[in-house]
């Protein structure tokens, strides 16, 4: 599972740093980069957890939640792709882990919005809602772009235009 494979990439950078050859190695066996793939497996891990809870129907409060933390590990995955000494080799251009990263980061904060609205609407609080969905769809389209920009397969970019279609569709039901 992802959560133990990225408990095991964890346990690599004290073992890398401590080798004879540990500072004579290449850039996938950089501490930062290894500290920067165990932070996206955590992300990863969390999104399989959010997917499963939206399958299981969960409410939208806990969604909203969830969606958030997945936003909020991405966002330090990106940071740390965009900071030296990754930003040369993995953070800088179109198609880059740096790109789907921030896609990515968005999507999910957007998604924390949509069910956030949902909570709104249940409390008939549709001026919160409206603005959530605002928000929301902002983000989606920043996504999409990010990744239209990418050299992305045309499956990824779909991912985004879905969630994007289904936040302006509950947009245009709010309004």
């Amino acid at each position: 599972d992802i959560s133990q494979a990225a408990h095991l990439v964890g346990l690599l950078p004290p073992l890398v740093g401590s080798a004879a050859w540990g500072g004579k190695t290449t850039n996938d066996l950089h501490r930062r980069c290894l500290e920067c793939m165990h932070e996206l497996m955590l992300a990863q891990a969390q999104r399989c957890f959010y997917e499963k809870a939206e399958q299981d129907a969960m409410s939208p409060k806990l969604l909203s939640k969830i969606a958030a933390q997945v936003a909020l590990l991405y966002a330090e995955v990106l940071g740390a792709l965009r900071a030296p000494p990754l930003s040369k080799h993995m953070g800088s251009h179109d198609g880059s882990w740096a790109s789907i990263c921030e896609a990515n980061h968005k999507m999910f904060g957007a998604l924390a919005q949509f069910h956030a609205a949902a909570e709104h609407a249940s409390d008939y609080q549709y001026g919160h809602q409206v603005a959530r969905l605002t928000h929301a769809a902002a983000l989606l389209g920043d996504a999409a772009k990010i990744t239209a920009r990418a050299s992305v397969s045309a499956a990824v970019k779909q991912v985004y235009a879905d969630a994007l279609a289904r936040v302006s569709f509950a947009y245009e039901q709010a309004k």
